[in-house]
């Protein structure tokens, strides 16, 4: 099976693991297949063919049932939307409830069937809700023996700071140019934004908000509020952190920038627009206004 993550990812984890903790939170970028990575993990421990963390044989009867997600000894627990269904992607919105992590409690509890290891593998941590996240601290606390939780995140914003002092963190190892590269080619939002923004301040908000269609406005905001920072950053003299790869773009806005402040104070408005982001009384509408003050910080 191909493997999508970064190659120096298993000779990093030889290094700093020597064996499998309890409890293990591994953090990298979106965009860099961490799920993959970490379901591989576990598809390793229970490999009844292999001994160690770092291999499976991919064809014994534990590692067929994983792949086919019906290993008895293992629950992978998913972000959910409103109505239940696992999301697909990082940039959907969804958490993972308290409900999911109850069927956790009745999981533990059960006999290994190979008499061995048992995994839980939750992620993204950071879509944990307030309600999941403390119910999972007294399990963290004691957890059964060769019962093991593996944790994954794409940020330590949002995570409780008592679930992060239960786990082992293993920060990932990650080369910044392909973390950019894949991460704009799994969004769906830059997709369609990022070749309207790189027409500098040549704005329609209508024909913008058309583009935009159904599209969850919150993840569009939060990517105009790094473009217009980057933006900000260049202007001021200091470097690009979240699009390097767009620097002819950026940099031709912030040389034409009529005034600093104006574009500063667009930002902090659109910025603040995302408390109304997750329920707009008209989408369109919306939309429309988030772009108007984009087109006002050229002013």
């Amino acid at each position: 099976m191909q493997e999508n993550w970064p190659k120096c990812w298993n000779s990093h984890i030889k290094k700093n693991i020597p064996d499998l903790p309890p409890v293990m939170l591994f953090i990298a970028p979106v965009g860099l297949h961490l799920n993959e990575f970490v379901n591989k993990l576990a598809r390793n421990v229970l490999c009844s063919e292999t001994d160690d963390l770092f291999s499976s044989c991919d064809s014994c009867p534990s590692c067929q049932w994983c792949f086919n997600g019906h290993h008895p000894d293992i629950k992978i627990i998913k972000p959910t939307d409103t109505k239940d269904n696992e999301i697909k992607k990082p940039s959907e919105k969804g958490e993972i409830k308290i409900n999911q992590i109850r069927q956790i409690s009745n999981f533990i509890h059960l006999s290994s069937h190979q008499s061995g290891s048992r995994i839980v593998c939750i992620g993204p941590a950071e879509k944990l809700n307030y309600p999941a996240s403390n119910a999972l601290l007294k399990t963290l606390e004691e957890p059964p023996e060769k019962m093991h939780f593996l944790f994954f995140a794409h940020s330590l914003k949002g995570l409780a700071s008592t679930m992060l002092s239960r786990c082992r963190k293993i920060f990932l190892p990650f080369d910044r140019a392909i973390s950019y590269k894949n991460y704009h080619s799994e969004n769906e939002v830059l997709k369609w934004l990022l070749p309207l923004l790189r027409m500098q301040d040549k704005i329609d908000p209508c024909l913008w908000a058309k583009k935009a269609g159904k599209t969850p406005p919150h993840e569009t905001i939060l990517i105009l509020i790094m473009w217009m920072t980057d933006i900000s950053r260049i202007n001021i003299g200091l470097k690009s952190v979240c699009f390097p790869e767009e620097s002819d773009s950026t940099k031709g806005i912030s040389d034409n920038l009529h005034n600093l402040t104006n574009w500063v104070e667009a930002t902090v408005k659109i910025q603040d627009m995302i408390e109304y982001s997750n329920h707009p009384l008209n989408l369109t509408l919306f939309y429309e206004s988030i772009f108007y003050e984009y087109q006002n910080g050229f002013n």
